[in-house]
């Protein structure tokens, strides 16, 4: 809620009032006796750290460089050496589904210990001895976490990459602690940036050359094939029953090992070929049977992926750095929050490529953001910022509070449960061994339990279910109605213009990709680019080549997306900037929004305006620039780079598509290079997504601490203040018609009902996501793949889901109903028009 106002004996620049929703500019006195202040000094960066292709790096001596790349280099080798192929990643792999069957003790194992480290109250043992042990402890855990995820990684491969990137924080504090005890966490973080930027180009440049150096270590089909046995991967005949010898009931080909006479051991490993049948159809082509397995990639890219993430940590230790100490630490958690948000959107975006890779590298991701926190507890002192962070969250960030209990209410019911047992049980070990003593703990759970549930108790628990729903809903938009629905509708549009001509064709996906971004906000522009990536080529192929298509595909998606955003900020922008209400759902008057419009309104083209327009989600970006009545040819310009979102796209569409072109009379692929070249185009489309996204929040919250002055003269929308303040006031009395003990027992079971469904819901797509619905991409059919009815697409789960989230959202409609019928009844009236509230 947007509130506003002088505080007692606070000074305020005189305002003009304005019509229309017009900002009013702000008049100031001018107090030139005042000392000038240097606070927002920003020191002079190189070129190369203001396009951030590299982060802000501390100076230090030559030794203390060495000494900290050798520490960010450790890990990452270890890691390297034991699962990629540039080590002994296939020995590691056959070793691990020898020994699998102790995948479950292993899990016990390490439930055991973590059990025991919480009921024992471990971070309380005080003596020498016990410290040690502690330690002891810690070390065994972390070994034995990293060897569970060993045994994980033989049916989830990606596993691996996601406990490194989960692990490198750890590792780093940990050397922290051992080498620079008295050193403090912030001076060690800011150090850690340009080791770790080293570190991860030396590694990226290894594996570079070592796939350059030899035939067999590119990605080829041989080696897909022979690294996939080696794995143990099982074969997928449907698309390619001819690679199935059905006398010997196995493959129609095998991997021959040769042995140099007098070799190494290793040698063995780097002498092998395939050998295939005689049957028809039994070539190279057959690789595509492992296509549902990526142990043999992911053991291939694996340096590569850990060189991402030293590069990707080093930006966010440059990032996470407090500029000043008046800015405080709390800031941290909102990046944190953006990249995760931007994170979903991305992995929503590419979703049409295959659910095997989608999953991958929505995991990898969120196991970065995760990294992102946990470099970000490590430079929070608590101790020292615990007062100054909790005021200044509860005041700044109030409605993002309310939100993340509601998050949590929506996805942690399960581990909330597993807590209260945990804290039960300790506290029952707690009261044995203080038999003897004379403070007996009391109650049933730990105090620190009890705080915590006394403070839920105070909760507005009618807004945190209200919001909570609300979050579910965005979720479901998310992974269900943009990841799933939307790639079997672009599929389906792909099946029925596959004959038609280029010119029909372009005329149906510019009118099918006009309506998606103009009428299904969620909607981001990357399916529709992959979409096309597809199609056009498919039917320009013919006519202009290879090259040619590709051309005239990428400048198709330029122009329907310059036109798209012309119109959604013209037509429908504009068109609603004239409504107080429209404005004020958008939070015009709020920091973020105005420190957008100042970027914006930039005459000059800035890497913060490309960011912000290149970079923000497709639909809100554009319509928001025409709520602010933002000139359109410079928004044109600056929405140009986004070239570099579409041509990944349009290339891992068009790899998509030449993959799946039937073989030439030889039996060989017409496109070899097609599976990796969609691989990589993969990658690059998230990259730059991140890149974009990431530059925008970077800029847009560098904008509000560094041009506050200019914000200031910017002025608010009076109109939309005032509104803010009826809102403030329903508000109020809502709550206070809504509050959990006065609304009627009808009402609290259907709100109940509707927070139950939602978690049902969320929790059967989140758990369950492959019994929702079928493996489905963009290069798919109906006929083919769902056997011609197109609601075999949602399986059982998926009803379920999809069910319990429509129940959910009949409830919170009722319960809606009754709430502001209540607040009727109680009297609550419009505010005059042009009433001063301020």
């Amino acid at each position: 809620m947007y509130t506003s106002g002088p505080l007692e004996g606070e000074h305020l620049p005189t305002r003009h009032l304005s019509t229309k929703g017009e900002t009013a500019p702000l008049v100031h006195d001018k107090t030139p006796e005042d000392p000038p202040k240097n606070d927002d000094v920003q020191p002079t960066k190189s070129l190369l750290e203001a396009v951030y292709l590299v982060p802000h790096m501390e100076p230090m001596c030559a030794t203390k460089f060495f000494k900290l790349s050798v520490i960010c280099a450790i890990l990452p080798a270890i890691f390297i050496l034991a699962l990629s192929n540039l080590g002994f990643g296939e020995e590691v792999i056959i070793w691990s589904r020898q020994y699998q069957s102790y995948h479950s003790l292993m899990e016990r194992y390490i439930i055991g210990i973590l059990a025991f480290l919480y009921l024992f109250d471990v971070e309380k043992w005080k003596s020498s001895f016990a410290s040690c042990f502690r330690f002891l402890l810690f070390s065994i855990l972390f070994l034995s976490v990293g060897l569970l995820a060993v045994f994980i990684s033989v049916d989830h491969p990606h596993f691996s990459l996601c406990i490194f990137s989960v692990y490198m924080p750890i590792w780093l504090y940990g050397c922290k602690y051992l080498f620079y005890p008295r050193k403090s966490t912030n001076d060690y973080v800011i150090w850690l940036s340009g080791p770790l930027f080293l570190v991860g180009w030396l590694i990226i440049l290894v594996w570079v050359f070592w796939t350059a150096a030899d035939d067999e270590n590119r990605w080829s089909r041989m080696t897909k094939i022979i690294y996939s046995e080696e794995a143990g991967c099982k074969p997928d005949y449907y698309m390619q029953p001819q690679c199935f010898d059905a006398t010997n009931n196995q493959t129609c080909f095998h991997t021959v090992t040769e042995i140099k006479e007098g070799g190494t051991w290793r040698d063995k490993y780097r002498n092998r070929y395939v050998e295939y049948g005689d049957a028809s159809g039994c070539d190279d082509t057959c690789a595509k049977i492992y296509d549902t397995c990526f142990h043999s990639f992911t053991a291939w890219v694996w340096p590569m992926m850990a060189g991402t993430t030293m590069l990707f940590l080093s930006f966010v230790s440059a990032f996470l750095r407090p500029q000043h100490e008046s800015i405080g630490q709390p800031a941290t958690f909102m990046k944190i929050w953006i990249i995760l948000f931007f994170a979903m959107w991305i992995a929503a975006g590419i979703s049409g490529v295959g659910t095997g890779l989608t999953e991958a590298l929505t995991t990898f991701i969120l196991s970065l953001v995760i990294s992102v926190f946990a470099l970000a507890i490590g430079i929070i002192d608590l101790e020292k910022y615990k007062e100054e962070a909790w005021e200044k969250l509860t005041s700044d960030y109030e409605n993002v509070l309310e939100m993340m209990k509601s998050v949590l209410i929506l996805f942690g019911p399960i581990p909330l449960v597993f807590y209260l047992l945990l804290s039960f049980v300790n506290q029952t070990i707690r009261k044995m061994l203080a038999c003897c003593s004379r403070s007996k703990p009391r109650g049933c759970f730990t105090e620190a339990t009890s705080t915590q549930l006394n403070q839920m108790k105070s909760w507005n628990w009618v807004k945190i279910i209200t919001n909570a729903v609300f979050c579910g809903a965005i979720y479901m938009a998310l992974m269900v109605l943009i990841t799933q629905f939307t790639t079997l509708f672009l599929s389906c549009l792909i099946d029925f213009t596959k004959e038609m001509s280029l010119l029909m064709v372009t005329i149906i996906m510019f009118m099918v990709g006009l309506l998606l971004f103009v009428l299904v906000p969620p909607i981001p522009g990357v399916p529709i680019y992959l979409a096309s990536g597809i199609v056009l080529v498919n039917s320009g192929l013919p006519i202009f080549g290879l090259f040619g298509a590709i051309s005239f595909t990428v400048a198709f998606a330029i122009l329907l997306k310059l036109f798209t955003t012309v119109v959604q900020q013209k037509l429908i922008g504009e068109k609603m900037s004239d409504s107080v209400a429209i404005r004020q759902a958008v939070a015009i008057n709020s920091g973020p929004i105005r420190a957008a419009k100042l970027v914006l309104n930039d005459k000059q083209l800035t890497l913060a305006k490309v960011a912000f327009l290149s970079g923000g989600p497709d639909w809100p970006t554009s319509v928001l620039c025409g709520i602010m009545r933002i000139d359109t040819l410079p928004i044109i310009i600056g929405t140009l780079p986004v070239i570099f979102i579409i041509l990944p796209s349009v290339l891992t569409g068009t790899c998509l598509y030449l993959k799946s072109l039937p073989e030439m009379d030889d039996g060989k692929a017409q496109y070899p290079w097609a599976e990796a070249g969609e691989t990589i185009s993969v990658m690059a489309c998230a990259a730059v997504q991140v890149c974009f996204m990431a530059g925008a929040a970077i800029f847009i919250e560098r904008t509000m601490s560094e041009r506050k002055e200019e914000l200031e003269q910017l002025g608010i929308d009076v109109d939309v203040h005032i509104a803010d303040k009826t809102v403030g006031h329903k508000a109020m009395i809502f709550d206070q018609c809504t509050s959990w003990d006065k609304i009627s027992c009808c009402s609290k079971f259907m709100l109940s009902l509707a927070l139950l469904f939602m978690i049902l819901s969320v929790h059967i797509n989140f758990i369950f996501g492959d019994r929702c619905f079928m493996e489905y991409v963009l290069t798919y059919t109906i006929k083919d793949n769902l056997d011609g009815n197109i609601l075999n697409f949602v399986k059982p789960y998926g009803w379920i889901a999809m069910g319990s989230f429509c129940l959910s959202y009949l409830c919170i409609s009722v319960f809606n109903y009754s709430a502001n019928k209540a607040v009727i009844l109680f009297g609550f009236r419009e505010l005059p028009e042009g009433s001063n509230l301020t």
